[in-house]
């Protein structure tokens, strides 16, 4: 009934071209001389360390005193790890002159703090030997209070007869079985012995049966293995014997 092509010729509203825009190149915001991959790992290891201008001021007024450093080792071991070379110092100088108002990104602010220290280089590493020197002499500390528990443990004269009630009792009970006649205590077998109720209920549980016969045999003793292994092992409870040994095999590999 119509001319199709003439309708939609004449009639059909025909959606504007979009004009095609190059876009332009984002603004800079901030200096940058590091890749992306490079920055994102050390801002994170920077989290938690001093503000640049601080971190500045400590390196400025160190004088190589064991026990001035602020900061740990490890962190230490960082900076002087990430020391900025001559190459990014030229870079960073560039940078500056191409934009001068701008701030330089987190990570090169604390390139660009250590490299206005004199002698920051030296500085670093004489720092970073002193850290190491200061942890080695921590770790000395705590596996002394590991070496002065276990010292405890093996001169204790009640322990030792403790050890002999629990043995005696132990191989009472299972006379009969595989496991009577033992010549030793296995230190597991010993956390159990507060679960083993009594028959009746009110003469509670294996441990205090053993206390108890302790103390009738030998009065006082309690008393005393108590006050000869309580101080000793509260200071060996510190100690987290992974991370002390951690840390003695990372100082062997520095060769401390």
């Amino acid at each position: 009934p119509f001319h199709l092509q003439a309708l939609v010729s004449n009639f059909e509203q025909v959606a504007p071209r979009t004009p095609k825009f190059k876009m332009a190149p984002a603004a800079v915001t901030r200096r940058i001389i590091l890749d992306a991959a490079k920055s994102q790992k050390l801002s994170i290891v920077l989290r938690c360390f001093p503000e640049p201008p601080d971190l500045r001021k400590e390196l400025q007024r160190f004088r190589g005193v064991p026990g001035e450093m602020k900061l740990s080792a490890e962190q230490v071991g960082v900076l002087a790890e990430e020391m900025p070379t001559p190459e990014m110092l030229e870079q960073m100088r560039a940078q500056e002159v191409m934009h001068p108002t701008l701030k330089w990104d987190r990570p090169e602010q604390y390139l660009r703090a250590l490299a206005t220290v004199r002698h920051y280089g030296a500085r670093l590493q004489t720092w970073a030997f002193l850290a190491k020197v200061d942890e080695a002499a921590e770790v000395h500390v705590q596996l002394e209070k590991v070496q002065k528990g276990l010292q405890a443990l093996r001169q204790s004269k009640g322990l030792r007869q403790f050890l002999g009630i629990v043995l005696a009792v132990g191989n009472h009970m299972n006379a009969g079985t595989t496991r009577g006649g033992a010549q030793g205590i296995q230190v597991e077998s010993l956390l159990a012995l507060d679960q083993i109720r009594s028959m009746a209920s009110h003469r509670g549980s294996l441990l205090g049966f053993v206390v108890w016969n302790m103390e009738k045999r030998m009065p006082g003793a309690i008393r005393e293995l108590v006050a000869d292994l309580l101080e000793p092992l509260r200071q060996a409870r510190t100690v987290c014997l992974t991370d002390a040994q951690q840390r003695v095999s990372r100082l062997l590999e520095d060769g401390l």
